[in-house]
């Protein structure tokens, strides 16, 4: 996947796993959950299987190592991997769930708690990557020395 312009391009809802096209949970809710089990301390193949059971829910591609090259390559929002990744975990997702919400209310008057808030992957990625450095979440992750959270 190659960098997107989201303000021109329509976002994706769906990856191509050896040719052929297959639809993709886009919502936020998933990639959060999709993060949380990358995160997380489950051996590499149950993290692997996790992860095309949020993206692909019932309809797994058979080419699951495709698909999981696919499924990873969306929810870094078409972005390449960092050539330098930090060990250091400096976000969690679960523990600063309260943060990010009221960040999101504050300012942009989102809220990510409402059953009815439905909005891309890749649209929160951009709202959470540029919240103010004033805000909760940004002041957390500089106090934690890191970046922002895949």
């Amino acid at each position: 996947m190659t960098h997107v312009n989201i303000l021109v391009t329509p976002l994706p809802t769906s990856v191509a796993v050896g040719g052929v096209t297959h639809p993709i949970a886009f919502g936020y809710r998933t990639g959060i959950q999709v993060a949380r089990a990358a995160e997380s301390d489950l051996p590499e193949e149950l993290k692997a299987a996790t992860i095309l059971a949020l993206y692909f829910k019932d309809a797994i591609p058979e080419d699951t190592q495709g698909a999981l090259d696919a499924a990873l390559a969306f929810h870094r929002c078409g972005q390449s991997i960092p050539t330098r990744r930090s060990r250091k975990r400096v976000w969690d997702w679960d523990h600063d769930a309260g943060r990010l919400l009221a960040d999101f209310r504050r300012e942009y008057g989102i809220d990510l708690a409402d059953p009815a808030t439905r909005m891309h992957w890749w649209t929160f990625m951009a709202y959470f990557d540029n919240l103010t450095s004033e805000s909760e979440t940004k002041q957390a992750l500089t106090y934690r020395g890191g970046n922002r959270p895949r």
